[in-house]
């Protein structure tokens, strides 16, 4: 079968040092494969999303840099064109078309900022959309018509106009940018499309408090370490994933995914939005490893030098809000993991401990479940074995 290529550029925010897109598109396809090359925002990648595509057999991760305004297919090849990361997706045609390929690169970027260079983004390009042929020109224009309404539509039909309730005056109007755009579509079409579900359980976290003192009184000075507890959090996600296998998976329309690894992504709040960067093969990772390097991770993040491999895919991730005081609270599920747990503020509480009433510092947590992936029972063996491992973080050695 012929081979054919079609290149769908969108720029990053950020330069990244990654393999050159020349150097991928040396790269040979299987004669029985066809070839399509698709570019994401440092923060939507695709690149995640198309290998749980069924029919998907390989993605190839690139980049193309430089400043040409309007660069031509050749040009893009021979990095010259505005900065551009970009993932090669080789497909069975007998199992996915192109048009199924190109409806999900729409559904995660907008075609509305098209040939675009934004104030944000220096000389690099929201979006950009090359062809190799006209064949895949003709494919991916009647695409993008089809793509431009949906993005185009209110993201939420409002019951009134806002007028009704607001005076001009009363309000400023903030721009959704495309990130908040991203945001909104993806987290929107999460909660409706995953029948999410949730476990709530109390930890008492007295053991986990005194050993985190412990630990960071003899860190050593230079080259040290101090733990926090959302590191301990993460460890015993960790742990407790590699023991309920079930709740480390993911879900596709043909087979559920499950991971051999812990890959924790751990929210972290920006300024422009939210990104998860990812821990990855947590169970294999001490307490000082994780801590040293989220630190890492949350400060790149806050500067745009996150690279989309740190970030993209993951098997499992963590939202703590306790450092804001809050008690408890649910989150999104956020593709393709199948849960996420959110950590409330660890606080001191009455408790029932045989016939005793007696203080101790608890802390709240809730798991939100996709239930096509994971089962009531399931959920619950989960927590059971995070609870034991939070509670006495001893148990982590054994």
């Amino acid at each position: 079968m012929k081979i054919t290529s079609a290149l769908l550029i969108l720029a990053c925010f950020t330069t990244l040092n990654r393999v050159s897109f020349a150097q991928m598109n040396d790269t040979k396809s299987s004669p029985k494969l066809e070839s399509a090359v698709f570019g994401g925002g440092c923060f939507w990648c695709l690149d995640a999303q198309f290998k749980l595509v069924n029919g998907v057999k390989s993605v190839l991760s690139g980049y193309a840099g430089g400043t040409t305004k309007n660069p031509s297919y050749e040009q893009v090849c021979s990095e010259t064109t505005g900065h551009a990361e970009v993932i090669q997706v080789e497909f069975d045609p007998a199992i996915v078309s192109y048009e199924d390929l190109l409806r999900k690169f729409f559904r995660a970027h907008d075609p509305t900022t098209l040939n675009r260079q934004g104030g944000d983004v220096g000389t690099s390009y929201r979006s950009i959309i090359l062809y190799k042929d006209e064949n895949q020109k003709t494919v991916a224009e009647k695409m993008k018509a089809e793509a431009q309404k949906q993005w185009t539509d209110p993201i939420v039909t409002e019951i009134a106009p806002l007028n009704t309730f607001f005076k001009a005056e009363d309000y400023e109007e903030i721009p959704h940018d495309s990130m908040r755009k991203a945001i909104a579509r993806r987290l929107t079409s999460a909660k409706t499309l995953i029948p999410h579900f949730y476990l709530t359980v109390d930890c008492r976290i007295d053991n986990l408090t005194a050993t985190r003192a412990r630990l960071n009184e003899s860190a050593p000075k230079e080259n040290g370490y101090k733990l926090s507890v959302n590191d301990f959090v993460v460890k015993s996600c960790a742990l407790a994933l590699m023991r309920v296998p079930a709740v480390n998976a993911s879900w596709t329309e043909t087979a559920i995914l499950r991971h051999k690894h812990a890959d924790v992504g751990v929210a972290v709040a920006l300024d422009f939005g939210l990104i998860t960067p990812i821990i990855f093969r947590a169970e294999e990772k001490g307490l000082a490893a994780i801590s040293n390097e989220m630190k890492s991770l949350a400060e790149r993040a806050r500067t745009k030098k996150l690279k989309p491999q740190e970030f993209e895919g993951g098997s499992f991730a963590i939202s703590n809000l306790g450092m804001f005081g809050i008690k408890d609270f649910t989150a999104v599920i956020n593709p393709p993991h199948a849960a996420i747990l959110a950590v409330g503020a660890g606080e001191k509480r009455a408790v029932v401990a045989g016939d005793k009433v007696e203080s101790a510092t608890v802390m709240t947590v809730t798991m939100s479940c996709d239930h096509r992936v994971i089962d009531g029972a399931t959920g619950a063996r989960f927590l059971q074995s995070f609870k034991q491992f939070i509670e006495e973080p001893a148990s982590m050695l054994l």
